[in-house]
């Protein structure tokens, strides 16, 4: 639903007066926008992307302490996601993380700083075609902790007032060239907006003003209320309560006759949220159905006995009737589409789905329209829809069940509930079964255990071949893309590649592209595309940690032919660890066969920053073997005694050891291990390098299985190449 086409935007510096001395050492911020949900709309791409020529204003500040602003401009959107304007923006050359905040209103700004009083937006009185509409339109977007990337930053914007689509079935002949005008009455057309920088995208304060009046908007008319025909005329109004007796739906023919439909109680609009009104007209009445949704927006399904009526709904805001006697089959043309939920209307049941491109789908509801998970096969569970793997949190005893996944997922940027939490964990098997899950949406400060699972427990719990192919996992502590805690269990061949955030300032934090925490357990045969960031943003003693597989290893864990080629960053007021496998091995774990090329740096505003190819901090009899990096090293702590950027670790015990690994030669400032930890046959290399394998049985070749992680040694242009790549 989001487009992320790559975009340029540019901006002036407002007070960052270094930001003009050399540009050829500064990375630009880029921008590119979405609005983050979808309905069926008389222009249905405004729902989509913020319209050709439509005006953003966005502000950037570091994000420090008392936000200093750096930039302040207007953007115009281009309709697919660029914005652009007269100048460019870049990241502060101190590394400092930044804040981005959008804003599309009509409301005037006398100056280029975020607005710190009420501001006032309005909605056009005359919304009968798209220009006036999407004026009309109030949108917030917030990128909060973004660290210097060379991508364009996705900026997902989110509606603040409410909208109406009107369906108008006419009857006693009344024809289309009848209709002269359509209003909706009474309601306020101002919006007061209370905008401030902790607060959350989607929940902008907005309080209705003015004086009531009436919005003239479209005049099409539907030959029914289904969505093969129907035609809806859209306005967007301001959230508010609408008393009981008011004149709320006028319709005015050629000939002078007016029709009138008064409000018969209090209609509460919501922000963010979309009303279909259902009119059917005739010469002496209106008759008025509404429906209120988010504005977001075959095979046997086995049913109860008689008639079962379902609605198929498809992300693009299209859907579909159909029903079956029995538990017959049921059919639907969803061919090129993604269905995003079966509704049970007789039942007051809506089960999502996410699934593309399929004309049928297997459920199993019981006599009541409750689902329940389908008969296992070959011992597994299979797991085929949103719905369905959710209810692994929600079934008794479901926690310890062994599942499969049976087809890609998507999960449609839908808030989701990560499974498995540290009084109830996940202790079963979860088999990926190699097909991708798309666009979760793990919102921040949602979830302590923050991933597509929450937390694992115990030495016979395993999630294995998982991808996590798309979208953004904001936590609070523990924040990991497959799983956030993991005390015991084996993470084995799982691919991480959406953006993974963890931002406090109260607790420690860690963040991790397969997972946050790893204790006493096993990652195996794991990859990292994403981007991992670990924020501790208070000024008190707290750390924080990020890795591209594990964010922090303890007891034992164990980290075996896994790669990162995500951006790993991390930033603290105390110590800060970053590491393209970890930022911090304790009391004995271990790091064999694996390999980084993503960047890694670490930010410390007091104390110290700890920035390594594969892990940041090694102790307590940890052991790094058969590694190499390749990856940009960057540390900034407070001074320069404290930043430590190493290719291979940036810190560690005189008890803990790193055997034939190497770094690419000036990818980092100190070289590749400090000489506090023991180190053998440690070395830099140019173009590529060949390990000695008699020496060293963790570079052996093989498929899998132990001591033969690697295919061969120049696949991986030119160096060497893990055995599942």
């Amino acid at each position: 639903m989001i487009a992320l086409a790559a975009a340029s935007c540019t901006a002036v510096s407002c007070t960052d007066t270094a930001l003009d001395r050399d540009e050829d050492n500064l990375t630009e911020i880029r921008l590119t926008s979405g609005i983050d949900v979808l309905s069926k709309a008389a222009w249905p791409q405004t729902d989509i992307q913020i319209t050709e020529g439509e005006q953003v204003r966005v502000w950037v500040d570091r994000n420090t302490e008392g936000y200093p602003e750096l930039y302040g401009q207007t953007l115009t959107a281009d309709g697919s996601g660029n914005l652009s304007g007269d100048y460019k923006m870049y990241f502060p050359m101190n590394g400092d993380n930044v804040n981005i905040y959008a804003l599309h209103t009509n409301a005037y700004f006398p100056d280029s700083d975020f607005p710190a009083a009420t501001f006032t937006h309005s909605v056009s009185t005359e919304q009968t075609g798209l220009e006036q509409y999407v004026s009309s339109d109030l949108l917030y977007a917030r990128s909060r902790d973004v660290a210097k990337t060379e991508d364009a930053v996705p900026l997902k914007f989110y509606h603040q007032l409410s909208k109406l689509q009107v369906a108008i079935v006419a009857k006693d002949g009344i024809m289309q060239e009848d209709i002269a005008e359509v209003t909706v009455g009474g309601t306020r057309v101002l919006a007061n907006v209370t905008l401030t920088k902790d607060m959350s995208a989607n929940a902008l304060t907005v309080t209705p003003a003015g004086s009531p009046a009436a919005i003239s908007i479209g005049t099409d008319l539907s030959t029914d209320f289904f969505e093969g025909s129907v035609r809806y005329n859209d306005v967007i109004i301001v959230p508010q309560t609408v008393p009981s007796g008011t004149a709320f739906l006028n319709i005015t023919l050629r000939g002078g006759t007016s029709i009138t439909y008064k409000l018969d109680s209090d209609a509460v609009f919501e922000s963010g949220r979309k009303y279909i009104l259902q009119m059917t007209v005739d010469l002496k009445s209106i008759e008025l159905n509404t429906v209120v949704s988010d504005w977001l927006d075959g095979d046997p399904i086995i049913g109860n006995s008689g008639t079962v009526r379902y609605i198929v709904h498809y992300t693009d805001n299209t859907s579909e009737r159909t029903y079956t006697d029995g538990p017959g089959p049921v059919t639907f043309n969803g061919s090129g589409k993604t269905v995003r939920s079966i509704e049970l209307p007789d039942y007051g049941r809506t089960y999502l789905i996410g699934r593309k491109d399929i004309t049928s789908i297997e459920l199993n509801l019981d006599e009541d329209g409750d689902l329940n998970f389908r008969p296992s096969e070959d011992g597994y569970t299979p797991i085929g829809s949103y719905a369905e793997m959710q209810l692994i949190n929600t079934l008794g005893g479901a926690m310890a069940g062994y599942y499969r996944q049976e087809a890609d997922l998507d999960l449609m940027n839908e808030q989701w509930t990560p499974i498995g939490s540290e009084q109830e964990p996940f202790t079963g098997i979860f088999d990926g079964n190699g097909f991708e899950i798309l666009r979760i949406n793990v919102a921040e400060g949602s979830a302590t255990y923050a991933g597509l699972f929450g937390y694992l427990r115990g030495n016979q719990a395993v999630l294995k071949d998982i991808i996590l192919a798309s979208g953004v996992v904001e936590g609070t502590t523990y924040t990991g893309g497959i799983c956030a805690y993991c005390y015991g269990g084996t993470l084995d061949g799982c691919r991480n590649a959406a953006m993974i955030q963890c931002v406090s300032s109260k607790v420690r934090t860690y963040s991790g592209g397969i997972a946050a925490y790893l204790n006493q357990g096993k990652a195996l045969n794991c990859g990292n595309s994403g981007n991992v960031s670990a924020s501790y943003s208070s000024s008190s003693y707290s750390d924080a940690y990020s890795g591209g597989i594990i964010g922090y290893i303890n007891n034992s864990g164990e980290i075996a032919a896994c790669c990162n080629s995500g951006s790993i960053s991390v930033s603290s007021y105390s110590d800060a660890y970053s590491g393209g496998m970890t930022g911090y091995i304790y009391n004995s774990g271990e790091i064999a066969a694996c390999y980084n090329s993503g960047s890694i740096s670490a930010s410390s505003s007091y104390s110290e920053a700890y920035s390594g190819g594969i892990a940041g901090y090694i102790n307590n009899s940890g052991e790094i073997t058969a590694c190499y990096n390749t990856g940009r090293i960057v540390a900034n702590g407070d001074d320069y005694e404290y930043e430590y950027e190493y290719g291979i670790v940036a810190r560690g015990s005189s008890s803990s050891i790193v055997t034939s690994c190497y770094w690419l030669d000036g990818m980092s400032e100190d070289g590749g291990v400090p000489s506090g930890v023991k180190q053998k046959d440690v070395q830099s290399f140019t173009g590529s390098f060949t390990p000695d394998a008699a020496a060293y049985p963790e570079w052996g070749l093989g498929n899998g299985e132990t001591n033969g992680w690697w295919k061969n040694y120049n696949g991986n242009d030119n160096l060497p190449q893990l055995w599942w790549k």
